[in-house]
């Protein structure tokens, strides 16, 4: 009998540590499984919005590069324009704390936060102009670095190449961000203090971390644990001490794809510890409690009654973290339930997602997503529901539909929730908004398909103006030389000037779209202007359209130039017409408006005249909108339009600094608003118009002719030699210094401006090292010309004709008051 009592005392006591130790293990296992699990589920949303973060930079960083293409350094240095649109995008994103452009020599020439750049902007030893100078890398996340002009700030760069057309580096595009903006904006998700999360990039080096962050370059080891898990995974989990605080704990990592960062979260082993030790002591209860049972029923029923307590005190607090969590969370969540059968059900909805779709969470619980959902989106979220579920992952979608706030676009991620059979058993459905983010991209990318139009538009007519150059100026010759008699042959010819001279005006158009007219703008008082055509309009629009003005008494002058602006009400007032071809009202209208800030389509801020042309007629529809400033694009029959009106009044807006807003509806009519800068000073009278003038027989002279086109070269000799000068000929830049060099008798320099080599402007410079006193005449087909470089050197437009030049001839020679030259054979070039 004592060796039985003896063997129950022992089972009483090592029965009860068996099970203990055995509950521990358990407890300790799950624990860890349980921080490993939270840890993973916590970099997942670090990811995603780190990703959104480095999306949202890099369309930014874009963005700008579209915006400053073709302009020179000096250019971006000196345009307002450009630092108030950059301070507008640095006021747009909160996570950005500037935003600058550094030249190929590592100075600051444009930012965000000061204009003009200042000095103190110099950044030879930044490690992202470093790398982007030697090549190419796409989006290049820098390390963390106080500010040059800021110096007691941290900041986070990232940074992307300029090049040139031929590749070349051409300085970089750099935003600034805080580091501490992404550790204050995680506080939220992490569980413990002693937790922890991280951004580094993928060589160790720690980007962002925690609350307090780290130093300005601190690096993780090749041989850290972090270096080694990434090496074999883009995302895992490792487990162990920090090189920062010496603090173990369990590390989730994911890299933000495509970019060379990683986000980390650390559960502290200390907080798992503490939790696990609460399980022990609830176990070593009922260890106790079993032991004690051997010696009364009483005393284990009441320990087994605290244990229950302390157990449903847990399980209401993990309600209550589980209730927080889901019903207030901003971002929009959905649990679902996977039927046997394969068909899925929502089980529940969050107030966020529903007040965003515009449902009851009783018209959502219990129902399928094509109940719930009918169409497309029911059919996008039932295939990613199904895929999630054969693949076990997590799927990502984008979910299009409309609420009560209007359309919406949702970047959804759904992962699925496993059982202890590994069978997926629910489904967690996360979205975030990114309408905008949408929309913006579609922006950038139709401003980029107009820009891409608007160069090749621009090379073709200037081309074309070259042609018409020599064609025009050959017809004049040609015309000189006629018979009085031959009535036929002048009235040919005369036939063939006028389609020549219809070419050029086509070719002003085209250049107007691409921006590269050489507009004469002026202040210029617009009532006045179009009262001035007001004749004109309602004899171009026929009895059959009603004209309305709307004009009030004082307007301020718009800074515009006022033939293009004539022509420009003209387009916009027949393109009405002809969408009422059974007659209707046309309105125009001019009124004053002022911008505080940027539209959202780049317009702004600043002061402006707003003149609209209304129509009653037949409307576009959305597609047909969309295209239609676009070169040659018309719906009028075959002979009946160009499609360049609406184009060279786009054009003629961006050239000027305004804009072009069109508003349109199948049968509501169309609108259009030409947005006009305010000039600075007030309009002049407009000069009287007087006879045409007489052209005179110029001065004789010397004059050395510059073209690289041979026909070009060859019209325009022709017509000084029809006006009695001496001509040399030279088909090259080189070549005409060669000739000044040898000292050959040139009193009259006339030179292409756009050649290979050396520019028109060039020559002019190198010439008058030797010559300073040589007059000189630029021809040209664009104004391409650097700013204030030549504001002291004629121009003359392509194409012109003989009267033109010899107009501008004279007065160059006039000016200079040479004597006559003695007539010269004409050199060869």
């Amino acid at each position: 009998m004592l060796r039985s009592l003896r063997m129950l005392a022992v089972a009483s006591v090592v029965a009860p540590l068996a099970l203990f130790a055995l509950a521990s293990w358990q407890s300790r296992t799950r624990h860890v499984a349980e921080a490993e699990h939270m840890a993973r589920r916590t970099v997942d949303v670090l990811d995603e919005h780190a990703r959104r973060v480095f999306e949202i930079q890099k369309l930014v960083l874009d963005g700008i590069d579209e915006r400053v293409r073709g302009l020179s350094w000096s250019e971006i240095a000196g345009s307002a324009e450009l630092h108030q649109y950059l301070r507008a995008l640095d006021q747009g994103l909160e996570q950005v704390d500037g935003i600058g452009l550094i030249d190929p020599a590592a100075n600051g020439r444009a930012s965000s936060r000061f204009y003009p750049a200042p000095a103190t902007s110099h950044v030879p030893d930044r490690d992202y102009f470093q790398a982007l100078r030697d090549r190419d890398v796409g989006l290049y996340v820098g390390q963390p670095a106080f500010g040059r002009s800021v110096p007691d700030r941290l900041f986070l760069n990232l940074a992307r190449r300029r090049s040139t057309p031929s590749g070349a580096f051409d300085g970089v595009i750099v935003a600034s961000l805080q580091p501490a903006y992404f550790a204050g904006l995680y506080k939220a998700l992490m569980d413990s203090p002693l937790d922890t999360t991280s951004l580094i990039r993928g060589d160790g080096l720690i980007l962002s971390r925690g609350i307090g962050g780290v130093g300005a370059a601190a690096v993780l080891g090749s041989g850290s644990a972090f270096m080694q898990a990434i090496r074999h995974s883009e995302h895992g989990v490792y487990r162990t001490v920090s090189e920062i605080d010496g603090i173990e704990r369990i590390y989730a990592f994911r890299r933000v794809s495509p970019f060379p960062v990683y986000v980390t979260y650390g559960r502290s082993l200390e907080a798992v510890h503490t939790a696990w030790w609460a399980d022990m002591s609830a176990y070593g209860g009922l260890a106790a409690a079993a032991a004690l049972a051997l010696l009364g029923i009483t005393a284990l029923a009441m320990r087994r009654a605290r244990q229950e307590q302390a157990a449903f005190s847990r399980w209401r607090d993990t309600e209550a973290r589980y209730e927080a969590l889901f019903s207030r969370s901003p971002t929009g969540l959905l649990l679902s339930d996977v039927r046997p059968d394969g068909s899925f059900v929502f089980e529940e909805i969050n107030p966020a997602l529903a007040g965003i779709v515009g449902l009851d969470p009783a018209q959502v619980v219990g129902r399928t997503p094509a109940e719930v959902f009918p169409g497309a989106l029911g059919a996008t979220i039932r295939d990613a529901y199904a895929r999630c579920v054969a693949t076990r992952e997590p799927v990502e979608y984008e979910a299009e539909g409309e609420g009560p706030r209007g359309p919406f676009v949702r970047r959804v991620i759904v992962m699925p929730v496993l059982d202890a059979e590994g069978r997926v058993r629910k489904l967690l459905g996360t979205s975030m908004n990114v309408t905008e983010t949408r929309r913006l991209e579609e922006q950038v990318r139709q401003m980029q398909k107009i820009e891409a139009v608007g160069q090749l538009t621009g090379g073709v007519a200037h081309d074309f103006n070259n042609l018409l150059s020599a064609v025009i100026g050959n017809l004049d010759l040609l015309r000189k030389r006629l018979p009085e008699q031959d009535a036929r042959a002048k009235r040919y010819l005369d036939g063939a000037l006028q389609g020549a001279r219809r070419g050029a005006a086509l070719t002003q158009r085209l250049l107007a779209f691409a921006r590269r007219q050489d507009l004469q703008a002026r202040p210029v008082d617009v009532l006045a202007l179009v009262l001035g055509i007001r004749d004109l309009l309602e004899r171009s629009l026929g009895p059959m359209v009603d004209v309305r003005y709307e004009l009030p008494p004082a307007l301020p002058a718009a800074h515009v130039d006022p033939n293009q602006l004539e022509l420009a009400i003209l387009n916009l007032a027949v393109n009405g017409r002809d969408a009422m071809p059974a007659g209707g009202l046309l309105t125009i209208s001019v009124e004053a408006a002022e911008l505080a800030e940027t539209d959202g389509q780049g317009l702004g801020p600043g002061r402006f005249l707003r003149l609209r042309v209304s129509d009653t007629g037949m409307g576009m529809d959305a597609a047909t909108l969309k295209r239609a400033v676009e070169p040659f694009f018309s719906t009028k029959g075959v002979g009946k339009g160009t499609g360049l009106g609406l184009s060279m009044v786009y054009g003629l807006a961006a050239q000027t600094g305004g804009a072009l807003r069109l508003s349109s509806a199948p049968r509501q009519g169309t609108t259009a608003e030409l947005w006009l800068p305010v000039a600075a000073e007030a309009a002049g009278e407009p000069a009287p118009r007087g006879p045409a003038p007489v052209l005179e027989q110029p001065t004789a002279a010397a004059i050395l002719v510059v073209d690289d086109d041979t026909l070009i070269l060859m019209s325009t000799a022709a017509m000084l030699e029809d006006l009695g000068h001496a001509v040399i000929e030279a088909e090259s830049a080189a070549r005409a210094l060669e000739i000044l060099r040898a000292g050959t008798r040139v009193d009259l320099l006339v030179t292409d401006f756009a050649m290979p080599g050396m520019s028109g402007l060039d020559l002019v410079r190198a010439a008058r090292t030797h010559r300073p006193e040589l007059p000189a005449l630029l021809v040209t087909g664009y104004a391409e010309l650097p700013e204030g470089a030549a504001d002291d050197l004629p121009r003359l437009a392509k194409p012109f004709g003989q009267e033109q030049l010899a107009a501008e001839l004279s007065a160059l020679l006039d000016r200079t008051a040479r004597p006559p030259a003695a007539r010269h054979g004409r050199a060869g070039a």
